[in-house]
């Protein structure tokens, strides 16, 4: 599958998504097509919309509205199994919304390309710091001593850090 194709499938299956997790009085995180062995997952990964965990009878319903979506649509070229679920402790941080939100916590975060942080020109790729919020459109992370500002749109992966 090409670029264009894989992107246009992964926006509809969002969509449907969307609105299955909606149907059900919850939220789309995340989600996740992939294939794990010889098998296809679907994975979605909802949470209620005040931000608190799912029930197992929430997600169920997520599920089977999915599911009937997925069935008239028929968007997915081979067979898959379809796994709904909370985003867990080490949940993922997307939207503008999840930065703000999660303001005060500890986040690792992988940036497309590399950031400078030191005027020496290093750049890094990787950090693991305590997140300070959102400026206009960057995200504030404070690593160690040092205060980064990362554009929203340089951000590849970020997810909160299990604290104990």
């Amino acid at each position: 599958m090409g670029l264009e194709v894989v992107s246009n499938l992964l926006d509809e299956l969002s969509s449907l998504a969307q609105q299955a997790a909606r149907a059900a009085g919850c939220e789309l995180v995340d989600l996740q097509y992939v294939k794990d062995g010889r098998s296809w997952f679907l994975r979605l990964f909802v949470e209620r919309v005040d931000g608190t965990s799912p029930t197992i009878e929430e997600c169920a319903r997520v599920s089977d509205h999915a599911e009937g979506l997925l069935d008239v649509r028929d968007p997915l070229p081979h067979p898959y199994r379809l796994e709904v679920s909370s985003p867990g402790l080490e949940r993922v941080l997307k939207k503008k919304e999840d930065f703000i939100r999660f303001s005060g916590r500890s986040i690792r975060l992988q940036s497309l390309h590399g950031i400078p942080v030191a005027d020496d020109a290093v750049k890094q790729r990787n950090f693991k710091g305590v997140l300070e919020g959102v400026e206009g459109e960057d995200v504030i992370l404070r690593v160690r001593e040092m205060r980064l500002a990362i554009p929203l749109t340089e951000i590849g992966r970020a997810n909160l850090e299990l604290e104990l």
